[in-house]
């Protein structure tokens, strides 16, 4: 079952270096001509030029197929548009959806085109989150200074008679005003469900996002350069929570687990030296999270564990230990290699009479 399983997750890895091109560390995607041509083409921002798109191309199967895991070109194309028209937060938070979605039938997701995605993203969308206080203030300080000359003009005698009761009154008029108008209050809700629908996107992008084996070491690099971006989603506060961004990184760790654990036949012990001794001489921030559970793994302790194991799997293969040999092996080897418990001999009649 478990060859099943690596032969699943390895087919993106033959789609990918099916054909690879004379030029060091560049791959040749192999695709229908035809078909690649057509839903690569970029958006054409007319009324028919975008029907065409969602309709004819967006919506072909061979879109999610052949071109999505390799390329975010048109979601960014739409985002820089909306904000080039400053379209509203409904339109934002509808391309991230429809996206979202799309992810879903796309068969992997490659750390190049996901990488580029979350460097726009974090630019793009900045707009959408971001509250306007200026305008805003403005308005609530000439609402409360018509609401305190309209008090004082009419109720004067009440502030001589009964200050206090007249300062309280006033107060709460001025409370309400402001509670109405906060644009926090107002935009709240808008935001929120932006941020949420960003993070659908990211972790469904990051359970499919795969690496190439023969790029060893760099993969590393992709990961560390995939955190950073992360973290910068923070920054920009497209994603408030920090809590939401140390579920992401977490989510990348695994995933670069579980790359290293099923092709690690393919990776070098050089590999897993460079990448535990970078770790060791400057430990990334994104490793160190908070959590305080001495119970559970921290994200470190998790890829240590997988290079620790990936290790000793590659010094095995070096030696011809490998356990995979063991798999390779025809049935009637495997139980000549692994013997089987002696069992008990059957009494006989003759045994019986004696």
């Amino acid at each position: 079952m478990k060859r099943y399983f690596v032969l699943f997750f390895l087919l993106p890895f033959c789609l990918i270096t099916q054909k690879i091109d004379s030029t060091p560390n560049q791959t040749t995607i192999i695709r229908t001509v035809d078909t690649q041509q057509d839903v690569s083409k970029p958006i054409v921002f007319t009324q028919a030029g975008i029907n065409v798109f969602f309709k004819d191309r967006f919506s072909s199967p061979a879109y999610a197929r052949d071109f999505l895991p390799y390329s975010f070109k048109h979601l960014i194309q739409l985002l820089e548009h909306g904000n080039e028209k400053d379209e509203s937060k409904a339109y934002f938070q509808t391309m991230i959806r429809l996206f979202t979605n799309k992810v879903k039938a796309a068969p992997f997701i490659t750390v190049e085109a996901f990488t580029t995605m979350i460097n726009h993203l974090a630019s793009l969308g900045q707009q959408y989150v971001t509250v306007e206080k200026n305008d805003s203030s403005n308005s609530i300080k000439k609402t409360i200074t018509d609401l305190l000359y309209d008090k004082f003009l009419s109720h004067f005698a009440l502030f001589k008679s009964e200050t206090n009761l007249f300062l309280n009154t006033v107060s709460e008029h001025i409370v309400h005003i402001v509670n109405c108008n906060t644009p926090e209050q107002n935009n709240d809700s808008s935001v929120q469900q932006i941020r949420l629908c960003t993070i659908l996107l990211l972790e469904n992008c990051i359970s499919k996002l795969i690496w190439n084996p023969r790029d060893q070491e760099k993969t590393w690099g992709s990961v560390k350069k995939v955190a950073h971006n992360i973290s910068q989603l923070h920054a920009q506060q497209i994603i408030a929570n920090p809590n939401n961004i140390e579920d992401l990184l977490t989510s990348l760790i695994e995933r670069y687990c579980y790359f290293i654990e099923l092709t690690h036949g393919d990776l070098s012990l050089e590999f897993f030296l460079k990448i535990q001794e970078d770790i060791t001489n400057e430990c990334p921030v994104f490793l160190k999270n908070n959590n305080q559970n001495l119970f559970i793994k921290t994200n470190l302790d998790r890829l240590m564990q997988a290079l620790t194991v990936g290790e000793a799997r590659a010094r095995a293969q070096e030696y011809g230990l490998c356990a995979n040999n063991y798999e390779k092996q025809p049935a009637k080897q495997r139980i000549e290699t692994f013997p089987m418990p002696p069992q008990k001999k059957k009494r006989t009649k003759r045994s019986r009479r004696n």
